[in-house]
């Protein structure tokens, strides 16, 4: 029995971060570089332009994390295949980090990163007019860990689940999330090079 609620109780928070994050979710499915993407439109100067964006994003979190760098270095990877301009010069660096103080925030901030992951490999699919098919070059990022990616996200889920949380961390979980729906938001929005709003 104790199982049982133990498993209700990780499924109540998972609910909880989707209802707090939906407007950011669906905000971010409306980013121009991304739908462009997702429509299968996107040109190759302003795919590098996302990825670039996307870099100078997750260099900075995937430090304040203590993760080890993987997507970045697949970015860096797509941009280099690309021979995107960038590639070999210096990366704008998203200023703005939530806080990460304890395990509560920093699960916040990773529920939004392996969300995302999901919905990169989605992604991945509709850059075929652009790429080709012939593997995962220019789409690196997108790709992640490929069929591995259901596992890393049924494991995070498991850790969501096994979050014993009283409700002033479950508030400071989800404020995370929400914090780095925004700030991931924020520094997307500067992708074309024009300020963000």
């Amino acid at each position: 029995m104790a199982t049982v609620e133990f498993y209700m109780r990780g499924g109540e928070l998972r609910n909880a971060l989707r209802a707090a994050t939906r407007g950011a979710h669906e905000r971010l499915h409306r980013h121009p570089g991304l739908a462009a993407i997702a429509k299968g439109t996107i040109s190759r100067f302003d795919y590098c332009k996302v990825l670039t964006r996307l870099l100078g994003f997750h260099i900075p979190f995937e430090l304040a994390l203590g993760l080890l760098p993987e997507r970045s270095v697949w970015l860096r990877a797509d941009l280099q295949s690309l021979e995107a301009p960038s590639s070999g010069s210096a990366v704008p660096l998203c200023p703005y980090i939530p806080r990460l103080e304890n395990h509560a925030q920093q699960l916040g901030a990773r529920y939004v990163m392996e969300g995302a992951a999901i919905g990169g490999r989605q992604l991945a699919r509709r850059l075929d007019l652009l790429l080709g098919h012939d593997g995962p070059a220019g789409r690196r990022y997108f790709t992640g860990r490929g069929t591995a990616g259901g596992s890393d996200w049924r494991s995070f889920l498991g850790e969501l689940a096994a979050f014993e949380a009283n409700a002033a961390s479950w508030d400071s979980l989800i404020e995370a999330a929400c914090e780095t729906f925004d700030i991931f938001e924020h520094w997307l929005a500067g992708w074309s090079g024009r300020p963000a709003e």
